[in-house]
């Protein structure tokens, strides 16, 4: 009987634990150390509640404790971990009221606990995409109402301008009224591009090129303490995108790198090629359709990003700056990454910096095989 309990244990086809009554982790089956990401002897001893993101522990311990106590008899708490890789996991736990096999002792605890993570990361998009269609559709509206106002604006100085002589006093007051209107009606551009009334069409672009063009503009953006580094790759990679989404993506990131930063540091910008061997290799790019990428990779030297908050950063509206935040950047970027059908993906670590991944496709091929994709759906 012994025997078979303990079969059926390592077994299981979920992840099985048992607790001691100060929610000490005691033994567990594969399952769960696959799940967590730690080896059984290094989960021999820790506390299920310190596996948890930081925001959740106390939860989940008081939960456990109300189990302990036969307040309840099955814990109904999704409970996000964080694996020792840094990835993010949910678990599903339910409490079983049952003797350890090894040990006879009827005080531990045996959790069985449900990977549940693709179901949540399902829930994360569809929110995500729920807050970006309504933040598309306010920013179309409110570019669409801004152009207007420019429009009278530009009319009224194009006028003044036929009327007054070059030399003329305040001539240039109005010449820089007309160079601000316009610098405006870009900007009612990509917001429109941005709520989706207006799509540019995509060309293929030297990245290379395109960021040593723009290079020098980073110099006036960062401080003089920041160093800024081109890391371009010699196979002169290109990018399917339009020009002002690109621009878009990297200046967000470039502003977003700089702001991680007190005091020295530096911001480095790389380009790879990914051919379609290669994308099989990076990590939850299932998503992407055959074809050649490029990576493009923006990394500081910063504070890092914490692992509980990783998942929200991409959310409208959301800001780790405080007040000087708008929480719009990341949002723009992930949606730019969108509608060129690419892949956007953070490592951080605190104290030691954030990078950036994006992957662009490459070539047109790669456009046509995914609405070939899509088509079929």
């Amino acid at each position: 009987m012994r025997e078979n309990l303990e079969r059926l244990f390592e077994e299981l086809p979920i992840g099985a634990l048992l607790l001691t009554p100060d929610q000490k982790i005691r033994y567990t089956n594969g399952e769960f150390a696959d799940f967590i990401g730690y080896q059984r002897e290094e989960l021999e001893g820790m506390t299920i509640s310190e596996l948890a993101v930081p925001n959740e522990r106390k939860k989940l311990k008081r939960g456990i404790e109300h189990l302990y106590r036969g307040d309840h008899h099955h814990l109904e708490l999704d409970t996000a971990y964080v694996r020792k890789d840094g990835e993010r996991v949910w678990g599903y736990p339910v409490r079983v009221v049952y003797p350890d096999p090894t040990t006879e002792d009827m005080d531990l605890i045996l959790m069985l606990i449900v990977d549940v993570s693709a179901r949540h990361h399902l829930e994360i998009e569809l929110r995500r995409s729920s807050r970006m269609n309504a933040l598309g559709l306010l920013a179309g509206s409110i570019a669409h109402d801004f152009n207007n106002i420019l429009t009278v604006i530009m009319t009224a100085t194009s006028l003044l301008k036929s009327e007054l002589d070059e030399d003329k006093t305040g001539y240039e007051f109005i010449r820089q009224i007309d160079r601000a209107s316009k610098r405006g009606q870009n900007l009612t551009d990509q917001l429109r591009r941005f709520g989706r009334e207006e799509t540019e069409e995509a060309k293929v672009i030297d990245i290379n090129e395109f960021l040593r063009d723009i290079a020098v503009m980073f110099g006036r953006l960062l401080p003089p303490t920041v160093r800024f580094e081109l890391q371009l790759s010699e196979a002169n990679p290109t990018v399917l995108t339009d020009e002002g989404r690109l621009h878009q993506i990297v200046m967000n990131l470039v502003l977003n790198a700089r702001d991680a930063i007190k005091g020295r540091g530096t911001v480095t910008v790389e380009t790879m090629p990914i051919s379609s061997e290669d994308v099989e290799r990076f990590p939850d790019t299932e998503q992407l359709a055959p074809g050649k990428y490029t990576r493009l990779r923006i990394c500081d030297t910063g504070e890092g990003i914490p692992a509980e908050l990783i998942p929200e950063i991409f959310e409208p509206y959301f800001t780790t700056k405080g007040e000087e935040g708008t929480g719009i950047g990341l949002t723009t970027v992930y949606g730019l990454v969108q509608e060129d059908k690419g892949y956007l993906n953070v490592a951080s670590s605190e104290d030691e910096g954030t990078c950036f991944e994006i992957y662009l496709p490459a070539t047109a091929d790669t456009r046509q095989i995914q609405e070939a994709f899509e088509s079929t759906e």
